[in-house]
């Protein structure tokens, strides 16, 4: 019960944010080089202006794919300065992907993309909530299943030996029962009247004790087939 539920607790958020990020990654990562291809394309028409038509770079941010609202998109030259970005400033945890602007086949700067990950840390804490939930009820379902079971089978037990015990009780023969060892657990009633022992002074001790076999001609005692 306790490994079940704890992978599930586990399992359950560890899965939907290594899915979800991996979604996230990868669409992040596209609009960055969809962004870089627009810009390198600019580049290669007016490739000693490009760094000073920041509109026409704020648009091809703006547009290409369309600006989020929790994602901040910035262009910097070759020695890493900011020419222009689009969207808000994004405080920590985000997501950071670029993609490489080319003029000529030569490397020109790069567009960097920052993507919040605040929603995503909100909804793997709610698929963690749900996740301990589902895990306690696993927990206590698997728990309470096989004292359920034990409590049945207790109970089937319990009327087996009410039935046994009346039944020889009922019997016209000397029942005795005893352990491995042979000492005594039960005696039935005609097994009392036999022996002139009664249950409660016969429990426990050796079966020699209270029931002593003779030689009828004799009045020799003989071993025990039982023990033998």
């Amino acid at each position: 019960a306790i490994v079940v539920s704890s992978t599930i607790a586990t399992v359950m958020p560890l899965g939907y944010f290594a899915v979800a990020y991996s979604s996230l990654d990868a669409s992040v990562q596209t609009r960055a080089e969809v962004k870089a291809a627009s810009i390198s394309r600019l580049i290669v028409t007016t490739p000693k202006l490009w760094r000073f038509q920041e509109h026409r770079l704020e648009g091809i941010l703006a547009r290409n794919p369309v600006r989020l609202h929790d994602e901040n998109a910035r262009v910097l030259d070759r020695e890493g300065n900011l020419l222009v970005q689009n969207g808000p400033d994004l405080s920590w945890p985000y997501l950071t992907r670029t993609a490489s602007l080319f003029d000529g086949g030569e490397r020109a700067g790069l567009v960097e993309i920052r993507h919040s990950v605040v929603d995503l840390a909100w909804n793997t804490l709610i698929v963690a909530l749900f996740g301990l939930g589902l895990a306690v009820a696993v927990f206590v379902t698997l728990r309470l299943l096989p004292l359920r079971a034990l409590n049945r089978a207790a109970d089937a037990l319990t009327r087996e030996k009410e039935r046994a015990v009346v039944t020889l009780d009922s019997i016209g023969d000397a029942v005795i029962t005893t352990d491995a060892q042979g000492r005594i657990e039960m005696l039935n009633p005609v097994a009392e009247k036999l022996t002139g022992w009664t249950e409660p002074q016969a429990r426990g001790r050796p079966l020699s004790e209270v029931y002593l076999l003779k030689d009828t001609l004799t009045g020799k005692i003989l071993e025990y087939p039982l023990q033998q």
